[in-house]
């Protein structure tokens, strides 16, 4: 008995190895384009370090800007220096001239 599982017939060897092959490959699909295959998990990890490095710039934005804020409400001479800039103000007394081009 054992010795007639040994020797498959050439055709049913041609099918056994065919299976394996069939297996082997779906495995291999599942493994690599299934749904927590490898090139999703590669995905997720570049979607993970742009969005951590995305963080880390907002983060030096946001502390950029309560610093500005900080100095607009404690810095006179900045709060003059911008009315100057952004609202063409001037002082009492103080002339201003306009060149037109």
């Amino acid at each position: 008995m054992s010795r007639s599982l040994r020797r498959l017939p050439t055709r049913g060897r041609r099918l056994q190895h065919l299976l394996y092959l069939i297996i082997f490959c779906g495995f291999a699909w599942v493994l690599l384009f299934g749904d927590y295959g490898a090139r999703k998990i590669i995905s997720a990890h570049r979607l993970e370090a742009t969005t951590r490095q995305e963080i880390v710039e907002l983060q030096v934005e946001k502390e950029l800007l309560l610093a500005h804020c900080e100095r607009l409400k404690n810095d006179r001479f900045l709060i003059e220096t911008l009315a100057r800039e952004k609202l063409g103000m001037v002082r009492p007394g103080e002339q201003c001239y306009r060149l037109v081009d």
